[in-house]
């Protein structure tokens, strides 16, 4: 694949390994020291995170961008490579309590940084209008989502879902939410100290974006015990809204 001379000059002198493991859409090289994103700049992707890292630089422990291109057909974002394990290969993963006490440090050093300056929204109409966006362009993946989320017990597909999104839309608690707070979206060190990247979906936006993400990863990884999820509200210190978890994890299904 093409890389333009200036991102080429910085980039170690290496070939890079190509991710496999990130759902991003954008095509992903690893190096020691960097890691280069490419995508179609048709969209946007690339520059929105650009901009959401700029912001964050100082804030939370995230990737320090090197350069960003944007050519004739694709955009080129290459950022610093953060040390630490993802979440979900790491060896707090066989601790349970441990493995919620990181989210939960996520998820409050998150809502700890200032937005009065951040003109980058992510909140339910700009989520929608993508969600429409997704839906007539054929761009959403059914077999990726939730057992129950279509058939007998379900939406009928991703139209009437939908619309079910669209009548139900609760009101919005607005912090800074990361967007796609998935284990693949956390790296974690060996004191235990959480770094984030992948901010393409990033800015202001309801609280419970991001804990409906949290909730759904302990349903995957830790089962339905409502001991877990207890605990995770226990440790926010807030009495968990279902209908808002319900809402962003069905409104995620169509990202």
């Amino acid at each position: 694949m093409y890389i333009p001379k200036l991102i080429r000059q910085l980039i170690d002198l290496k070939e890079g390994i190509k991710d496999e493991i990130g759902m991003s859409g954008s095509t992903v090289f690893l190096y020691p020291h960097h890691v280069l994103k490419i995508r179609e700049h048709h969209d946007g992707t690339l520059k929105k995170e650009y901009d959401v890292l700029n912001y964050l630089q100082g804030k939370l422990k995230v990737p320090k961008v090197i350069a960003y291109q944007c050519l004739k057909k694709y955009d080129y974002l290459l950022i610093s490579r953060l040390e630490g394990e993802i979440l979900s290969q790491s060896k707090w993963m066989n601790e349970p309590f441990q493995f919620i006490d990181l989210m939960v440090q996520s998820l409050k050093k998150l809502w700890a940084v200032d937005i009065s300056n951040l003109n980058i929204y992510k909140g339910i109409p700009y989520k929608l209008k993508l969600a429409r966006h997704n839906i007539d362009t054929d761009d959403v993946d059914t077999t990726q989502a939730e057992e129950d989320t279509y058939g007998p017990n379900g939406f009928i597909d991703p139209e009437d879902l939908y619309k079910y999104l669209e009548r139900e839309k609760p009101d919005e608690d607005k912090v800074f939410s990361h967007g796609d707070l998935t284990l693949e979206n956390m790296l974690v060190n060996h004191q235990g100290e959480i770094s984030w990247i992948d901010f393409d979906r990033g800015g202001v936006a309801c609280r419970y974006v991001d804990i409906a993400l949290s909730v759904r990863n302990i349903y995957h990884h830790l089962g339905y015990d409502t001991k877990y999820t207890d605990y995770l509200f226990d440790q926010l210190g807030i009495d968990p809204d279902w209908h808002k978890i319900k809402y962003y994890i069905l409104l995620d299904e169509l990202m």
